[in-house]
This record gives structure tokens, C-alpha cells and sequence, in this order.
């Protein structure tokens, strides 16, 4: 089935963020401060790519229930706020998101690695790892998950990485940041995109004042 057509006004999204609504860049890194919007940015550039696309979406977390009421709720916020309600659905009991085109977004935690080891979707292969709160994870585990980006597809395969400030020890930042201190880097493999929440325009001046 051709992917379907949707129509989004620039608006709606962060200046910060939206230069990466169609970035192909195979390890993509959002992190910073809280409310920076770097997850809604995410979730936003999902939904749309389940319509625009057909690419399929593995979402990790290191335990499965806290995906729920974190970028589950994300994505059924952006499906809303595009007005895509009839065309996205959701399931609620498995955590399982559906585009209009058979496209799936899946959830699963690494506190149940079999089930990662077996994940299959009905059409195509998962292009795509989202992983949130990407700091909770050891670097065994981002290993073990590349492993799942595997057969031939028209797609770039991706994994995106959310994640707030780290420390230098971290296997994160001794990995893609060579323990320095960087803010912006985009190359053909690797982007890093550092935001606050003076990034988010979308903010209150309460939630502002709480931040």
C-alpha cells in the first residue's frame, strides 16, 4: 500500500527539532534537559512516519510498564493532535500501535530480553529502535538491540536514543562523545542534538517556573 499522504503545518513543532523531521541518520541522539520536548519531538516524527511510511518501530525501555504512561502516551497524544485518530490505532492490552498503511509501532521492555529475541512484525522488518530513558540501559543491552535491526529493506535503519544529562563514566558518553562535552554533532552515522527546556516554545510560564 502507498503511504498516506499527510499535511502538518511547521508550527506545530520546535524550532530545535524540526530540522531532523525527515533525518536519515542511522544513530540519532536527543538528550538534555526535561522539558526540552525532545520525546514529543519523537513521538511526533512517529506517528507521521507510520503514515508517511512504511517503516516498523521497536520502542525499549529497561522495564516494559513504564512505557505506558510515558511514550505510549506520547504517541497517542500526537496521533491526536494531527487529527489521525481514524487512521492510527491503538491497542491498549499488548501495547501495539498500527498505521494506516499495516505499519507497527511496538513496545517492549528489557526486563524480558526473550521477548525482544523473538519480536517479528506482519509486514516488512523493524527500521526502527526508539529507546527511552536510553541512560537505564548497560551497553550490552544497545548491542543486543542492534542486533534486531537485521534484513534488507528500502529504509535507512535507525535507533533513536532519549535520554537526559550523563556523567562522563557512562558508557553513553565514553561511546558517541569520547567523554567530551558536546552539544551538536551530525554526520553520516551519528547525530547529537543537545536541548533545554528554552527549546520548548510550547512551554507555560508555570511549567516554566517549576523547571
Amino acid at each position: 500500500m502507498e503511504p498516506y499522504r499527510v499535511s502538518i503545518k511547521k508550527r506545530v513543532f520546535n524550532e530545535k527539532f524540526y530540522p531532523y523531521l525527515d533525518c536519515q541518520t542511522p544513530e540519532q541522539h536527543f538528550y538534555g534537559g526535561g522539558g526540552s520536548g525532545k520525546s514529543v519531538f519523537v513521538a511526533d516524527r512517529t506517528i507521521l512516519d507510520l503514515c508517511r511510511t512504511n517503516r516498523n518501530f521497536l520502542v525499549i525501555r529497561k522495564v516494559a510498564d513504564t512505557l505506558r504512561t510515558s511514550f505510549f502516551a506520547e504517541l497517542k497524544k500526537a496521533r491526536s493532535k494531527f487529527k489521525l485518530d481514524g487512521y492510527i490505532h491503538s491497542r491498549e492490552t499488548d501495547m501495539e500501535i498500527t498505521g494506516p498503511n499495516g505499519s507497527k509501532v511496538l513496545f517492549r521492555g528489557l526486563d524480558n530480553p526473550e521477548k525482544i529475541k523473538s519480536i517479528t512484525v506482519p509486514k516488512g522488518i523493524i527500521t526502527d529502535i526508539i529507546i527511552e530513558e536510553a541512560t537505564e540501559l548497560t551497553e550490552n543491552d544497545y548491542n543486543m538491540l542492534l542486533t534486531r535491526l537485521r534484513g534488507h529493506c528500502k529504509y535507512v535503519k535507525r535507533v533513536t536514543l532519549l535520554y537526559n544529562t550523563i556523567y562522563r563514566n557512562h558508557w553513553i558518553c565514553k561511546r558517541f562523545f569520547k567523554g567530551q562535552n558536546i552539544k551538536f554533532l551530525h554526520n553520516d552515522k551519528l547525530l547529537l542534538v543537545h536541548s533545554t527546556y528554552k527549546d520548548n516554545k510550547f512551554l507555560s510560564k508555570e511549567q516554566i517556573h517549576e523547571i
